[in-house]
């Protein structure tokens, strides 16, 4: 098997354009041209399967070079993603299936720090969303079925206590809406059909 590395480019049907080393008639390390003509990213692809993508500002400077998204491949598709903040701390991890989520995607504060944990199924968001502050306690928590919003959304205080929580039925308010105070006590108490 051939192992050797040339200069080439690589049309996507997109029309974006890949510009570097080939290593085994696959592309390696280079930059991608977006179809109007700027500059995108730098690319690096690993055994074929992973593709790192890095701002192209920090091309030339190896030692600061950072990723801003990796993708992994299995059968020419991409499975999962990995997002990057300017640091080059983990922003968001997404399993996807299709080209669409699919499983968890974590999104994450610059700290590393989990800011929204959320489930899908074939592109729709499927099961519990949760959102948390700065400290890592729980703000929101909405659970969903195919999309739809379901059940209960409840917001937090920052001691996560609930400080509101509101019922759903096929992505319309339904129900008992309550809010609290601080202390547990409810602070208003409002019943809610379809919406209305």
């Amino acid at each position: 098997m051939e192992n050797s590395s040339k200069n080439d480019t690589l049309k996507y049907a997109n029309g974006d354009v890949f510009e570097g080393t080939f290593k085994d008639n696959k592309p390696h390390i280079g930059k991608v041209l977006l179809s109007n003509g700027e500059v995108g990213y730098n690319v690096e692809w690993i055994k074929g399967d992973v593709e790192i993508r890095t701002r192209y500002d920090s091309y030339y400077d190896d030692a600061k070079l950072k990723p801003m998204e990796k993708c992994y491949y299995k059968d020419g598709e991409v499975i999962k993603k990995q997002e990057y903040h300017e640091s080059g701390q983990i922003a968001s991890n997404c399993a996807l299936e299709g080209g669409e989520p699919h499983g968890r995607e974590r999104k994450y504060f610059e700290d590393g720090i989990i800011k929204i944990d959320i489930d899908w199924k074939e592109g729709k968001k499927h099961g519990k969303e949760l959102e948390y502050s700065e400290s890592g306690h729980i703000k929101t928590e909405i659970e969903w079925i195919e999309g739809k919003k379901i059940k209960q959304l409840k917001y937090h205080y920052e001691s996560e206590k609930i400080k509101m929580e509101l019922n759903w039925k096929d992505s319309k308010k339904h129900g008992k809406h309550l809010n609290y105070y601080e202390n547990g006590n409810i602070k208003t108490d409002l019943d809610w059909i379809e919406g209305k």
